[in-house]
């Protein structure tokens, strides 16, 4: 009876211990909230505003902490892009953009979903005289002016394209 109790209490020990992790193991995550300062600072705007990230970076996210301090760059089609060089990590943080690049307020309705993951879309790329279309799949829901990845097939790189129509997206030029 003795010999099964403390195999119950060592059982016990180690599940607690698994579940709550070495010490300091919260340490080792980047911390999201000071993510969304930094994008703050960098870009100008808080969250929800125009301009600013859409939401907060998820706190679900576990990222090791990068040694130096994040960079952030963009807005780049629509985003500010945090990166951590040292350890290679980067995130996209959407921003409150209109399809030009300019900062718009934070739309309290939902847009009609006009392509949905999985759909066969047509993405266009319209350059100095010239358009070039292709036939693309969708991998994200996508209403009029928002970014979603498209690709070619299923093992190709995905590309972010802009929403423009019914089954159109185009691609965004720098």
């Amino acid at each position: 009876m003795m010999h099964m109790v403390r195999t119950t209490m060592t059982v016990t020990a180690a599940a607690l211990a698994l579940v709550s992790g070495p010490a300091g193991a919260a340490s080792q995550f980047q911390d999201t909230a000071g993510l969304d300062r930094l994008v703050s600072e960098t870009i100008g705007a808080e969250i929800g505003e125009p301009g600013g990230a859409r939401t907060a970076v998820d706190n679900r996210l576990r990222l090791a902490t990068c040694p130096a301090e994040p960079r952030v760059e963009g807005p780049v089609f629509g985003a500010a892009i945090v990166r951590c060089p040292e350890l290679g990590w980067r995130i996209r943080v959407p921003l409150n953009m209109d399809a030009q690049g300019k900062s718009r307020a934070a739309q309290p309705e939902k847009a009609e979903i006009l392509i949905r993951r999985g759909q066969n879309v047509i993405l266009v790329y319209r350059g100095a005289g010239f358009s070039l279309s292709k036939q693309m799949i969708a991998d994200e829901n996508g209403a009029i002016g928002d970014l979603i990845a498209v690709r070619q097939d299923r093992r190709s790189p995905r590309i972010l394209a802009e929403v423009t129509g019914n089954g159109q997206v185009i691609l965004p030029t720098p």
